[in-house]
């Protein structure tokens, strides 16, 4: 990311600060779900992580940069995750590889869906 807004301020190098922020992006994540993009901000993701203010802006300039991280790693996961549904029928008939697929990306899709609501 070349914008310093959208971009974490800095990369957790200890488990305890990767874990610090794994928190922060999980609370953005459920902050998101159950109450909506327009109650994601830095203080109420702060305090479902259970952090302080000043924990949180040390990763992240902004919420927009939340959202960035956050959508950049949901993206990955579902990236990785379709690689492993096409690794997996690459030896099934075709009839089977293509159920299989559907029902994979249906899942998928599933799982991601109160995020677009």
């Amino acid at each position: 990311m070349t914008n310093p807004e959208l971009s974490p301020r800095k990369t957790p190098r200890q488990d305890r600060s990767r874990d610090l922020v794994e928190a922060i992006l999980e609370a953005t994540r459920r902050v998101l779900v159950s109450e909506g993009f327009e109650a994601v901000t830095m203080a109420r993701v702060a305090k479902v992580a259970g952090v302080s203010s000043g924990s949180l802006y040390q990763y992240f300039p902004s919420v927009e940069s939340l959202l960035v991280v956050l959508y950049q790693r949901m993206r990955g996961r579902e990236i990785d995750t379709f690689e492993a549904l096409l690794t997996s029928t690459q030896l099934l008939p075709l009839r089977q590889a293509v159920e299989t697929l559907l029902f994979g990306l249906s899942t998928l899709i599933n799982e991601q869906r109160p995020l677009a609501s």
